[in-house]
């Protein structure tokens, strides 16, 4: 099964799911489908849960989607991944901010909200 995503709007951000199998590729379409999302639907905050995905990037890997996610999502004010705690390894979360981008990844639920509405 490969990568599939729902998107949604739940009020104070906009809130993408994905699931099923990922690879390099996967995730950069992810990314982008979801930064044109967010300019269609003006957001300004966004929520993704990646806890679903299966994958088994390396580090380039990581550092590779840190710096997607800054190119594409860097018009949002906040961005909050949300990942299994065996798959946080910090290195998109630094890359992205390293270039400016208000990325932080999350492994409770809770508190990526409650980082997003701060």
């Amino acid at each position: 099964m490969g990568l599939q995503i729902r998107v949604s709007h739940p009020g104070d951000f906009m809130r993408a799911k994905a699931s099923g199998d990922a690879t390099l590729q996967d995730i950069f379409a992810l990314i982008d489908e979801v930064a044109d999302e967010s300019i269609r639907m003006g957001s300004k905050r966004l929520l993704i849960d990646l806890t679903q995905v299966r994958q088994s990037f390396k580090f380039t890997g990581h550092f590779a989607i840190g710096e997607r996610a800054a190119l594409s999502l860097g018009h949002l004010e906040k961005v909050a991944s949300l990942v299994a705690e065996d798959r946080r390894t910090g290195t998109s979360e630094q890359v992205a901010r390293q270039r400016g981008m208000q990325l932080r990844v999350f492994v409770a639920e809770d508190e990526a909200i409650t980082w997003l509405k701060s």
